[in-house]
């Protein structure tokens, strides 16, 4: 982007629009989630469309150029992901509360 572009979204007071952040990676699930959920319907779907929704959301990270907080929202949303696949009795945060172990072990 031209930096004169750049100034004019600073100028508007919307610069925070460029900024990408982990709620698109959140909205970016949700809506793949939605759109892909005919595909549950097709045998073995379920783990069709769980490596469908990672591997779609790695590469938005990728495209995003892998800055840090992309990658954090990412993986997050990688478990939350596999939390809906696996529709146990257990609640998306507990599933959310494993992320930081593994965060610091990365």
């Amino acid at each position: 982007m031209s930096e004169n572009t750049y100034n004019n979204y600073k100028n508007a007071g919307a610069v925070h629009i460029l900024a990408v952040s982990g709620l698109h990676a959140g909205i970016i699930l949700f809506i793949l989630e939605f759109m892909l959920s005919p595909v549950k319907l097709l045998p073995k779907g379920k783990n069709l469309k769980l490596i469908i929704v990672v591997l779609l959301l790695w590469s938005y990270a990728f495209i995003a150029e892998l800055s840090p907080s992309i990658v954090r929202a990412v993986t997050m949303f990688s478990f939350v992901a596999n939390a809906l696949y696996l529709l146990t009795a257990q609640p998306v945060p507990s599933t959310l509360l494993r992320y930081p172990c593994c965060s610091f072990c990365w």
